[in-house]
């Protein structure tokens, strides 16, 4: 993870701010804020179940009209 923040060539003091970056070892915004991954997580794991949820009916559905047809 946020393996992005290396690459290339850096001074020294630079691959210090991002290792505590990367690792939450500061105050950072954002990425380390508790209520930010919670709030992430959330939205990230809610939209894949809708989805399928969403193609599950739609096969269902198929699948019924099918049977009734034949």
């Amino acid at each position: 993870p946020y393996s992005h923040l290396f690459r290339g060539t850096f001074e020294q003091n630079y691959i210090a701010h991002a290792a505590a970056y990367a690792g939450c070892l500061k105050d950072w915004p954002s990425h380390c804020d508790r209520a930010y991954n919670r709030f992430f997580y959330e939205i990230a794991n809610s939209t894949p179940s809708i989805f399928a949820n969403t193609v599950f009916i739609i096969i269902l559905g198929i699948v019924c009209t099918v049977i009734n047809i034949t």
